[in-house]
């Protein structure tokens, strides 16, 4: 579905507890179909910050970054709860590794076998890291 940027962000704003609120360290993307994100690229991965919309396209878009810059990893922050988060992302759960911040999850994508993880980074908050293949046949 086409939207404008701002009808996005309303629509981040309601699945969201934390209202958006732009980063000037990250650029903004966008697209009506697709939604937006916030990416950047710290000289060791992509990360992507805040984002609305088709998840598996901004994933790809953070992949084909990566590889670009020949990163093995990229990531993104989570505000969400985080099970349902590693279930959309096609992700099954190997390991349960308990911090003083609570569960960290290793994982392994279903379909392509990248493994992940999911870290606690403070209250209601994940930073999640995921290994990026050498091209796009995974």
């Amino acid at each position: 579905m086409s939207r404008t940027l701002e009808e996005w962000i309303a629509l981040y704003n309601k699945k969201n507890y934390e209202e958006f609120k732009r980063d000037e360290k990250f650029g903004l993307f966008y697209l009506p179909e697709k939604g937006f994100a916030e990416i950047v690229d710290t000289g060791q991965m992509i990360i992507v910050n805040q984002m609305c919309g088709e998840f598996k396209f901004w994933r790809d878009v953070a992949e084909n970054l990566s590889r670009h810059r020949g990163y093995k990893v990229a990531g993104t922050i989570c505000i969400r709860p985080i099970l349902p988060y590693i279930r959309l992302a096609g992700f099954k759960i190997d390991r349960i590794e308990k911090t003083n911040l609570g569960d960290r999850y290793f994982c392994t994508d279903k379909h392509t076998g990248q493994k992940g993880q999911a870290s606690p980074a403070g209250k209601d908050t994940w930073f999640i890291t995921w290994e990026v293949t050498a091209d796009d046949t995974a």
